[in-house]
């Protein structure tokens, strides 16, 4: 409970010093860039969950007693919210609506949501063995048809977030190899009324459809 009070007070602390020292709402006009949000608030939440997570997967990696998947599962994640923190603030041009978008963002996300996936493999490892050491604890008292099939559910659960994530890396690597779609402006000009509107890029297409495809899947799984 004190925990929670402390981060809380440390992140709102955090976040008014953001705002304090940047005085603009964001980094780039306008603020939610092809529906990205690039605000303050956004971004600065993303590197406070990225230093809480890697302080407390570093302690518990030094901590003999705790199993090192749970403290990998912490820092692969806080890695991947530096990342997300990245895209949301610095590279946050997708060219989802108008097929021009920074290099940076398309490897940016590839190597956020790689982290994030690694993150839940670990945490499939931890649970596994958590579930197995529970098992040889209670062998005798416990039904283990149960126990089964719950390590069944995570692997399979984990199985399908792979092949999403395989889909969305594919995208943004194939992105951000395609020089016709790259620009080094951090949001988009404002579209002439009578400009033609564009068929979004087969790469962006499978990006997105990984993209949607591996939440669905993460939350599935937790």
């Amino acid at each position: 409970m004190y925990g929670v009070i402390f981060l809380t007070i440390v992140y709102a602390a955090f976040t008014l010093a953001v705002q304090v020292l940047v005085e603009e709402e964001c980094l780039n006009d306008p603020c939610n860039s092809e529906g990205l949000d690039s605000s303050i608030l956004g971004w600065a939440t993303d590197f406070f969950i990225a230093g809480a997570m890697m302080t407390l997967g570093l302690f518990l990696l030094c901590n003999k007693e705790t199993t090192r998947s749970a403290a990998w599962t912490l820092i692969l994640m806080g890695l991947a919210y530096v990342l997300g923190g990245l895209g949301h603030s610095i590279w946050t041009n997708s060219g989802y609506d108008d097929n021009l978008g920074q290099q940076e963002y398309y490897i940016c996300w590839a190597g956020s949501f790689t982290l994030m996936t690694l993150s839940v493999w670990q945490t499939v490892r931890y649970l596994s063995s958590t579930l197995q050491s529970l098992n040889d604890q209670h062998r005798i008292m416990m039904d283990q048809a149960p126990i089964r099939r719950l390590k069944r559910f995570l692997r399979v659960t984990f199985a399908i977030n792979f092949l999403f994530w395989a889909a969305l890396l594919g995208g943004y690597l194939w992105c951000a190899t395609k020089t016709d779609l790259h620009t080094d402006s951090a949001v988009d000009d404002v579209p002439e009324l009578d400009q033609p509107e564009k068929d979004r890029d087969e790469c962006l297409n499978l990006a997105i459809f990984g993209e949607v495809g591996w939440y669905i899947s993460f939350a599935l799984f937790w």
